[in-house]
């Protein structure tokens, strides 16, 4: 199999008729999908932080598969080439989640499909493709997209990155204090993953695992603990006295390749937004306290830093104030807020408990490797 090869790209005629397509399955799909024999597996994102994860782990798992990870840039980059370089079982494809013609090829005689759908445009892969800053209702439409596509191409199981719409969660901004986008979402980037997820729980034609991944270690980048003019370090963090949830973003694949490993999933044992679900397993590596947190970070530091639990409104208006954008502020903020509520914290401490597979990251290890990005040690001096 060639290393790196590209979808169909769009064309004017394509576009006028990517709504026509037929929905039943090619036969030749179906026969391929049916015999079970060497099976194929598509990870959208493929060269993103979560897909890479998933493609190590599905090869550790499933030696014999082939995998087809899907980019949404050019396959003749290093990165590209790099990702399947030495392994015959590998492919890297071009296809975009908002152009339904792209998808068909990229699925084409696959088994199962790993999906993670981009909601800030910066992200790793060519970020989410949208053409407004932060758009859901763009996002919810590749969600979409790619449920049609695997149905058409007779894909069998779909393993879908998500998270909660939080819009349905009856303990969040009970009194109404949050205020929702002009879209009625209170947390953009979680609310049009749920709904995705609602959706999917609306049909059986393709089954289907719900993987709810916690808060990235790799946050803590733009969010760590800083100096003061005291001369102190201190983490102001929203916990609201609650505990804080979180994983590493290279474990995402130690969840998610079980769940293919195991086989098709049953729907209707578990529940969604109090409705009958497929399957919901969470990626959890890690639960502390915001004292915690500060005695992670005092370990590579070296110096003491202090936890204070800061008003998730009070967190809002700081970050404005040293130039993040409003928008991404009171997403995150509300984020914080939610992550206090009773729902939240039960499903994170659920996935913890349940969790029997490889070990995940501690959050003191990943702290540890990173120290030095986190914190660059002082250049030394220059003899005189």
């Amino acid at each position: 199999m060639a290393c790196c090869a590209g979808a169909p790209k769009r064309g004017k005629a394509s576009d006028e008729n990517c709504g026509d397509a037929p929905t039943a399955a090619p036969a030749a799909a179906a026969s391929a999908v049916e015999s079970g024999s060497a099976k194929t597996y598509v990870i959208f994102g493929g060269l993103g932080r979560q897909g890479e994860s998933v493609a190590t782990q599905l090869l550790k798992a499933m030696p014999d598969v082939t995998l087809r990870l899907v980019t949404r840039g050019d396959v003749d980059t290093d990165k590209a080439k790099k990702a399947c370089e030495g392994k015959p079982n590998v492919s890297v494809v071009q296809a975009q989640l908002e152009n339904p013609e792209t998808l068909e090829k990229a699925l084409e005689d696959a088994y199962g499909c790993f999906l993670v759908t981009a909601f800030w445009p910066a992200e790793v892969d060519g970020g989410s493709g949208a053409t407004s800053a932060l758009d859901p209702a763009f996002e919810k439409k590749c969600g979409l997209n790619c449920l049609e596509a695997c149905k058409k191409m007779g894909v069998k199981h779909l393993v879908f990155s998500t998270l909660e719409n939080t819009t349905k969660c009856k303990s969040f901004n009970q009194d109404g204090a949050l205020k929702a986008d002009a879209n009625g979402y209170l947390v953009p980037h979680f609310d049009a993953k749920g709904e995705v997820s609602e959706l999917l729980n609306q049909q059986q034609d393709v089954a289907v695992d719900h993987v709810m991944v916690g808060f990235y270690y790799g946050n803590w980048f733009g969010m760590k603990p800083t100096k003061g003019e005291d001369g102190k370090y201190a983490l102001y963090f929203p916990l609201g006295g609650k505990p804080h949830f979180q994983v590493h973003h290279e474990d995402v694949g130690k969840v998610v390749a079980p769940l293919f490993k195991r086989g098709l999933p049953k729907f209707g044992e578990a529940t969604w937004s109090g409705e009958p679900s497929w399957p919901v397993t969470g990626c959890i590596g890690n639960k502390c306290s915001g004292e915690e947190l500060a005695a992670a970070f005092t370990k590579i530091i070296g110096e003491e830093v202090t936890f204070v639990d800061v008003p998730v409104q009070g967190w809002i208006q700081t970050g404005i104030s040293m130039g993040m954008p409003e928008i991404v502020c009171t997403d995150f903020g509300h984020m914080f807020q939610f992550y206090q509520t009773e729902e939240a914290i039960a499903i994170r401490d659920k996935a913890l408990a349940e969790y029997k597979g490889e070990p995940l990251t501690k959050f003191e290890d990943f702290l540890g490797a990173v120290k030095d990005m986190l914190y660059p040690p002082e250049k030394a001096e220059e003899a005189a």
